[in-house]
Order: structure tokens, then C-alpha cells, then sequence
């Protein structure tokens, strides 16, 4: 199992677009620079490959964040 201290961190599945798209283009980064087959193949299949990705953050960084976390608290907060 996965450990994780729930007083210091927020862990999430990916709940924003900003975000989705910027794991994105780390991947196809890495996909550029190593030829990675295994990236490839995660980018072609993304809308099931997303959901095996979390989303960890710091407590204490959540509010310096540019992006919010989420789509939901963003159009909540507005």
C-alpha cells in the first residue's frame, strides 16, 4: 500500500484541465528526448491511462499554486 501523511499532503487523481495538460506535455517531452515506447503508448491510450496518474501536493503549497487543483474548487471559488 501507498503511504502518506494526510496532515502534510493533498493526493488526488488528476481534477483539472491546466494540470491534465501538463502531464501531458511532460510525458510527450520524455517521449522526445528517450523515444520512451512505454510513454508513447501511455499518451495513445491517455483517457484510461490518466486515471492510474495521482496528483500529490504539500498542504502548505496549495495556496501559492498558480493553478488551482481542481476544475470544481476553481468555478467554486469564482
Amino acid at each position: 500500500g501507498i503511504r502518506v501523511n494526510p496532515d502534510s499532503v493533498i493526493w488526488q487523481r488528476i481534477d483539472s484541465a491546466w494540470w491534465n495538460d501538463l502531464l501531458v506535455s511532460m510525458i510527450e517531452e520524455h517521449v522526445a528526448e528517450t523515444g520512451s515506447r512505454h510513454a508513447r503508448r501511455i499518451l495513445g491510450q491517455w483517457e484510461t491511462e490518466r486515471l492510474h496518474f495521482w496528483q500529490v501536493c504539500p498542504k502548505e503549497m496549495v495556496n501559492r499554486l498558480k493553478q488551482p487543483l481542481s476544475d470544481r474548487l476553481a468555478s467554486a471559488i469564482a
